[in-house]
């Protein structure tokens, strides 16, 4: 297999679990009126913003439901945290 056919083969994939997802988990949720016609509408058209779809949504790093953890900071307290911030002011005269 050629990497582009490999490239389309991962791509074709990708596309079909993530139609998947919104056939059967986002559409059902909304209603009729906002429905769009086919899970596919919702795709987007390049392959990077499908990653990312894919990744975001049907892998993410945090258990569903626990959105606030993509916000908050995941390094490690470290000795600065500790120390005083010196508080900056600005004078417009």
């Amino acid at each position: 297999m050629t990497l582009p056919a490999f490239r389309a083969a991962v791509a074709a994939a990708e596309q079909a679990a993530l139609t998947d997802y919104y056939q059967n988990e986002i559409l059902p949720q909304l209603p009729a009126a906002l429905r769009p016609l086919s899970a596919d509408s919702l795709l987007p058209t390049d392959i990077q913003c499908l990653r990312l779809q894919k990744r975001y949504i049907l892998a993410p790093p945090n258990p569903q439901g626990s959105r606030e953890l993509f916000e908050a900071p995941q390094a490690a307290p470290n000795a600065y945290d500790g120390l005083p911030k010196p508080i900056t002011r600005i004078s417009w005269t």
